[in-house]
């Protein structure tokens, strides 16, 4: 195995998580404010698709610039955490677990790399944040939210489909041809969330639904790469390695690619 500075050296930055946003077994390692957490299926997932994955923790020095100008694009995990009420679209806040800075900090961060067009691909709780600072609105039971709406909380080895929006980033994955014939492609993915989007707002497209009308997946208009997907594609990417999900990460660390070459040009010019 080479070493990572003799690869491409493409430098992804790995937002981590609380123990209160996984698995209970994590959960009994303590006070969540003293863990800081992401599990290797992430950091995997991008070194396997030519990045570099390295943690950040929730510190203000990555904050005015200090991200965007440290990293070639940022990852945003998933996560299991309560949001300000007016996050959702009738105001009831849910019932997760309250984090002590995360919720804060990747709202900022989120929105500050927006202003530096720095690639990020956002997932499950790092989609839902990037929803809020989009504009867009959730609901903390998507079971509930109308009728015919089906239960997402399931088990990671569950499945169901998504169709792709052709003509967005996300539709990429499927090839440049596929991207442009504008016919919808349908990806296979897990779900396991009870929260998700239930009104996209202007700034955003619309890049997954799934056939119940929940929409998983968002991208910012206007951008070079910002997409939210609501499922886990690190999971899929360890378990089916042939799933054309997985692409996302390569079709990210390709977008890190080209910001961080566009950034060196710049800075010779």
């Amino acid at each position: 195995m080479p070493s990572p500075i003799s690869r491409d050296f493409i430098k992804v930055g790995v937002v981590m998580g609380e123990a209160t946003d996984y698995y209970k077994e994590v959960r009994q390692l303590g006070p969540e404010k003293n863990k800081h957490v992401v599990p290797k299926q992430y950091m995997d997932a991008i070194y396997k698709s030519g990045g570099v994955p390295l943690a950040i923790t929730y510190h203000d020095m990555w904050l005015d610039g200090g991200a965007a100008q440290e990293f070639d694009g940022i990852l945003f995990i998933g996560s299991t955490t309560r949001y300000p009420a007016a996050w959702y679209h009738d105001g009831a806040q849910s019932d997760s677990p309250q984090t002590e800075k995360r919720v804060e900090f990747e709202y900022a961060l989120m929105k500050d790399l927006l202003e530096h067009k720095t690639p990020m691909l956002n997932i499950c709780g790092g989609h839902q944040i990037l929803a809020a600072v989009l504009g867009c609105k959730l609901s903390s039971q998507i079971e509930h939210y109308e009728s015919g709406r089906m239960n997402h909380a399931l088990d990671m080895w569950d499945r169901h489909t998504v169709e792709v929006t052709p003509g967005t980033k996300l539709s990429q994955i499927f090839g440049q041809a596929a991207a442009n014939d504008n016919q919808p492609h349908t990806l296979n993915v897990n779900s396991f969330h009870s929260e998700g989007i239930v009104i996209a707002s202007d700034k955003v497209i619309v890049n997954a639904a799934a056939s119940d009308g929940t929409i998983e997946g968002i991208e910012a208009k206007d951008h070079p790469f910002v997409v939210g997907i609501q499922w886990h594609p690190e999971i899929i990417f360890e378990q089916e390695p042939d799933n054309k999900g997985n692409g996302i990460f390569r079709l990210f660390v390709d977008h890190c690619r080209a910001h961080r070459d566009e950034k060196q040009t710049l800075s010779f010019s």
